[in-house]
This record gives C-alpha cells, structure tokens and sequence, in this order.
C-alpha cells in the first residue's frame, strides 16, 4: 500500500509552552521520513497532554496484509534488527549517553509493506512496536503456536559492552518494547521468491522460526526448547511512563 497521510489530535495543559512547537517537530519529521504529509486535525487546551494520530493509506484489496491467517508450516521472518529502541532504553536507563536518535527515528517499512502485498504470498503480517514476544502472543493463530530459533533472531545493537551476552537475543527484541519492523508469516515453497524479490532491492530478511501444530509460544535457546520470560509493552493508562 501507499500512504496517504495523518491527522493529529492534540490536548494541550496549561504551562505547556513552546514543546508543542518540539512536538509537531517530531511527527513532520515522521512523516517526512514516511514520504507523506499531515492532513489536518484538531488542537485543544485540556488538564494534561494527550496525542492521538491517526495514519492514512490505501491499498489494492487484493495485496491487503491481515494480521490472522498464518498455517501450521509456515516460515516467519522480520525485516530488520530488532533491538534498537531497547538498547537506547538500556543505555537511557542506566543515565548513560543514549542515541535518542537511532532509538527512536527509524524508517518506515513502507517499502518491505508494500512488496510483500504485491508478492501475494504472505499468510499473515504485522508491526513490532510493543516488541517480539508481545506480539506473538497477540497474534498466534487458534490451535497453533510459534517455534522461535533465538540465534536467528537479528540483533544489531547489544554487544559485551552491555552485559547483554547473559540474556537471549528475544529478551533484547522484546522488551521493554519494539521496534518498527514488519513480522510475516509465508508457506515453505514461497521462500526463495521472498529472498529473491528483497535482494533485488538490498532490503533485508530474517527468518526466525515456524508456525507450529502444538500451541503456545516456544523459544529454541542452544539444546533448549524453553517458554518466554518477558512480555514487550503492556499497554497501561493510568500510572505507568516508559520515560519517568
């Protein structure tokens, strides 16, 4: 699909200044980055900060990306590393130099989208923001459940530096929340297609596990077929800041 635009809603509380003027900074780069633009929406004074955003596309019917539908079988690859806004989280809550940057301003997979809708061979897709174990969870289909290979799982930013070689890769893709990349789900036959297409354009793909018969979410670690320990991003609305 394409994207359209979005239209921002905005509550603004009293004593709130010029950081709309950051606010509205930050989500023009956004969209700009998406290659689209803010449509409109409504600004309004209120007792606290509240932002809503809603985002625009169109897509053929036929090339439509739904979130059920993968099959016992089925390979699942993502399209990119999957621990960049968690390292910044690791690096921001250990009060060291955090890359506010990398962590938060990365690419749309507009692109990735978009040609797998066209491929047609995609059995199920979704996004990663609330991290990788959070969204298997979601999204595992009735009766069946997910085999994940840790190792396979691409992870590009922790290293010894961070004492993160104690703690599988789905640990560092999963919390305290994601990233955004694209999770996907295609019959075996399909693979060579999907790489092929993807190569053409020097975009990546990572396969990470299988779509299995026995339900539950499973993690093969070395000699170990173990159960997650971590979730992502719980959605809480009353008393809970990732960024206290």
């Amino acid at each position: 699909g394409e994207p359209v635009g979005v239209q921002v809603s905005c509550s603004i509380p009293p004593g709130f200044g010029e950081k709309i003027y950051d606010v509205y900074e930050g989500i023009r780069q956004a969209v700009s980055d998406a290659g689209t633009s803010i449509l409109g929406g409504d600004t309004n004074a209120a007792g606290e900060f509240s932002l809503s955003i809603v985002s625009l596309g169109q897509v053929k019917r036929d090339n439509l990306l739904v979130r059920k539908g993968a099959k016992s079988g089925d390979l699942m690859g993502v399209t990119g590393i999957l621990d960049r806004f968690n390292y910044g989280y690791f690096q921001y809550s250990k009060s060291e130099n955090c890359d506010f940057e990398s962590m938060l301003r990365q690419a749309p997979q507009i692109r990735a989208g978009f040609l797998l809708g066209e491929l047609g061979c995609v059995t199920s897709c979704i996004d990663l923001p609330d991290g990788l174990i959070k969204t298997l969870e979601d999204n595992v289909p009735f009766g069946l459940g997910f085999l994940i290979d840790d190792k396979s799982i691409p992870i590009g930013c922790f290293g010894e530096e961070s004492g993160s070689e104690v703690s599988p890769n789905y640990v560092h893709a999963s919390n305290p929340a994601g990233d955004l990349q694209l999770l996907f789900t295609i019959s075996p036959q399909a693979r060579g297609l999907v790489e092929t297409t993807f190569s053409k354009e020097n975009l990546p793909i990572y396969w990470i596990g299988e779509v299995i018969s026995e339900s539950g979410i499973k993690i093969n670690i070395g000699d170990r077929i173990v159960q997650p320990t971590v979730e992502g991003f719980i959605h809480r609305f009353e008393g809970f800041k990732l960024f206290p």
